[in-house]
Formats: structure tokens, sequence, C-alpha cells
């Protein structure tokens, strides 16, 4: 959790001149979060289309990189250059559901990956998504505990395109990785929700 906070960190330092230029030619985070959703929605048909194949699931490896770097973009013009609006809110919070389920969903069709703890993995977060986003109105405040959060959900699946896309077979080893990360993440919906709920007596 330490190491992301501290990759998050460099990471938007890096972007800041960009997003800067960004705002200055009036790119809303709405029009990253749209980026992001069709970026999913083509990864999930190349995984699709090419599950039997090795090279086209390289592909998912850029498309996970530039969706991070999509979300950093979006939730610095909110953060540094004041964008915040109702749709944003909207976007922000749908675009993380919808873009993990149109690029992580096809990952059951690789052939050796288990598919419904594919299915699992990806549900799981949704309501660690939801756990956040109730306890708002209970304790003015989103939380953002972890051990597992968007990105480190997305670099393991990335990880596992990059390995699969160089030839090998995604037997065991992948689905123990998706084992430990479905594991993860019910432990981050328990530590949310009984966090919230001692916030909120």
């Amino acid at each position: 959790m330490e190491k992301t906070k501290k990759f998050t960190e460099k990471l938007q330092k890096k972007l800041q001149p960009n997003v800067a230029k960004a705002a200055n030619y009036n790119m809303a985070p709405s029009h990253f979060y749209i980026s992001s959703l069709l970026l999913s929605f083509m990864g999930g048909v190349i995984i699709t289309a090419g599950s039997s194949l090795h090279w086209p699931i390289l592909l998912i490896c850029i498309i996970v990189a530039v969706r991070i770097i999509c979300s950093h973009f979006a939730l610095l013009l909110i953060c540094e250059h004041r964008m915040t609006s109702n749709l944003n809110i909207f976007m922000s919070e749908l675009h993380n559901a919808g873009s993990d389920a149109l690029l992580l969903l096809p990952f059951a069709f690789i052939d050796g990956i288990s598919g419904p703890l594919v299915v699992c993995i990806v549900i799981l977060g949704i309501l660690c998504q939801m756990a956040a986003i109730i306890a708002v109105p209970m304790i003015q405040a989103r939380r953002h505990d972890g051990p597992i959060h968007v990105e480190d959900r997305l670099l393991v699946f990335g990880g596992i395109a990059l390995l699969v896309g160089f030839g090998m077979p995604a037997f065991i080893w992948a689905n123990i990785i998706l084992l430990v990360l479905f594991v993860l993440q019910f432990a981050t919906l328990v530590i949310r929700i009984r966090k919230a709920l001692a916030l909120a007596k």
C-alpha cells in the first residue's frame, strides 16, 4: 500500500505540467473518464477476440497503463483546477465500475484462468467501491482503506496479461494470484465497512 502511494505521488508530479495544458485547452475530467471507458471496451474486445492467442493480450498492458494515466489526469483536473461538477462526480464513481467490468471480465475467456474467480473479483471490486460511497452520508468522507485499490487490481491483471502475452500458459499460477487478489479485496470490503460503522457511532 505504501509503495502504491509513493508511485501515485510520483506519477501525479510528472503529469502535472500536462494536466495544466489540458486545463488550458478546456479539457474536462469527463473527457478522460469517457476515454477510460472506451479503452476498457477496446481491451475487452481484444481479449475476447484473441483469447486463444498470445500477442493481442500484450496490448492490455498498454491499455492498463493509459487507463491509470487517464484516471490521474481526471483527478488532478478536479483537485488542482477546481473542475468539480455533478457530472464529474457521477463519472468518477461510475467509470471505475464500468471500466473494470468491460476490461477485466473478458479475462474469464483466457484458457486456464478461472472464469468464476474473475467474476467474483470484479463483483467484489464493485462492492468495495459501493462501501466507499455509502460511507459518505454516514461520516461525510469517502473510505479509501486498503489493502487493495483500483490501481492495484489493474496492475495485477496487467501483469497476468504481460506474462500470458509472452507465451506463459495461464494455469495454476494465474489462478493463485487471482485467489490472493480475491482474499485481499474481501479484506478491503470488510475493513471499509467496519471503519465506516465505527466512525459513524
